[in-house]
């Protein structure tokens, strides 16, 4: 769904503030699954399988971005620096200065 969103953003189309028959929103579902970025939080539910935090990271860093929520930045910032570094969707979401790493030195 945030895929699609990120898409419908850039036609005219905001799916970010959609919500469904629920009444939950992207910005609520990914609020709830963020602080799983952190490695050592644990699904509270044990019928739930574990996410990959490669794909959690896309999720948190496309909707930090797209709604500039602190609460998604500050998860992203949990996950691992090196999954938030290596992970091929920081070249098409920019994410907040305050998540990057800092530039290494040579």
């Amino acid at each position: 769904m945030t895929r699609l969103a990120e898409l419908g953003r850039h036609v005219g189309v905001n799916l970010w503030m959609w919500r469904g028959d629920s009444g939950v929103d992207l910005r609520t579902a990914t609020a709830y699954v963020a602080p799983y970025l952190n490695p050592i939080s644990k699904f509270r539910k044990p019928d739930i399988e574990p996410v990959h935090l490669v794909d959690l990271v896309r999720v948190v860093r496309r909707a930090a971005e797209a709604l500039g929520d602190t609460a998604l930045t500050s998860a992203l910032r949990a996950a691992p620096v090196s999954l938030r570094e290596n992970d091929r969707s920081r070249l098409f979401v920019l994410e907040p200065s305050s998540v990057r790493a800092a530039p290494r030195r040579r």
